[in-house]
């Protein structure tokens, strides 16, 4: 498989940056999964059927504070609240037939964040 590698994921002298190779992997991964004819979703709602599967998803908003990548100004600060309210709504729509309960972290989000996130099914 070729992998087309941009200016983005090289550091300063134009090696790629080490933590770009989990992208890559994962890019591999899904290429190698649609080469067999996989898709993805299917796998996963095949998955949920035999295993009774998950029963909730949560989505967790990046929390910056203590994280190295934010303390060496390598990454902003976490997503902001349309970020959230964005992943939720697709939350929702990706995991609308295999899952039912989709919750919101009022600890992520404040509870104020989180009763908005309920409130408009976002």
């Amino acid at each position: 498989m070729q992998v087309r590698v941009y200016y983005e994921d090289t550091d300063f002298s134009g090696i790629v940056y080490h933590a770009n190779y989990l992208r890559f992997m994962e890019r591999g991964r899904t290429n190698h999964l649609r080469l067999m004819g996989a898709e993805q979703n299917a796998l996963f709602e095949e998955a949920q059927e035999e295993t009774g599967g998950f029963t909730e998803f949560v989505p967790l908003p990046f929390v910056h504070m203590a994280a190295p990548i934010y303390l060496q100004s390598k990454a902003r600060r976490g997503p902001t609240f349309r970020e959230s309210v964005l992943m939720h709504a697709v939350g929702r729509i990706a995991y609308r037939r295999s899952i039912d309960n989709i919750q919101a972290s009022w600890v992520k989000l404040g509870f104020g964040g989180a009763r908005q996130l309920l409130q408009h099914r976002a």
